[in-house]
């Protein structure tokens, strides 16, 4: 397989799984395209000497290192809303109200500040494996930390989270 083809090939496998990692980390689409964009480049530069059991790994550890540049480039004091994920607005039927989706972007909104106050470390392993699907060998592999530091790093941000969201909770609609 020539090289055009190999590299469209992971393109399309794990362009999203990049994109939206790098998105959730920066919370700026403009940031997690220059992110995307600048791994794949890498990707291409790199593609013969990356084994094809490591791609999704080495993509990953790379998207997280131009993150860690894009913090250490902007001052990590700045905070980022991250994107509501509510897409576009359902039909209202019986079941489904302003209120409710009000209330609940406006959790979306709480718990987003929130995972952007984590340590980096525990918010990059919280979105692979909340956000992005991953299991823990492959956190593990993409980060280069052994699997029970993952564990741990993901025990502790859900617990900060959990602390940090207390009292937070939808109203009930009559």
């Amino acid at each position: 397989m020539n090289k055009k083809l190999k590299f469209k090939y992971w393109l399309d496998q794990h362009k999203d799984l990049v994109y939206g990692y790098s998105l959730k980390m920066t919370g700026s689409e403009m940031e997690a395209d220059d992110i995307t964009q600048e791994t794949f480049i890498r990707l291409w530069n790199h593609l013969d000497n990356i084994s094809v059991f490591a791609i999704k790994g080495w993509l990953v550890k790379t998207a997280r290192n131009l993150c860690i540049d894009f913090f250490r480039s902007r001052g990590r004091n700045k905070v980022y809303q991250l994107n509501d994920e509510l897409g576009e607005i359902p039909e209202l039927t019986e079941y489904h109200d302003p209120l409710h989706y009000a209330q609940e972007n406006d959790v979306k909104t709480i718990i987003n500040e929130k995972l952007d106050n984590l340590p980096e470390t525990q918010k990059s392993i919280f979105i692979l494996y909340e956000y992005e699907g991953m299991k823990y060998r492959e956190i593990s592999k993409s980060l280069d930390i052994p699997v029970n530091s993952v564990k741990v790093y993901l025990m502790r941000a859900r617990k900060r989270l959990q602390k940090e969201l207390e009292g937070y909770e939808l109203q009930e609609t009559v």
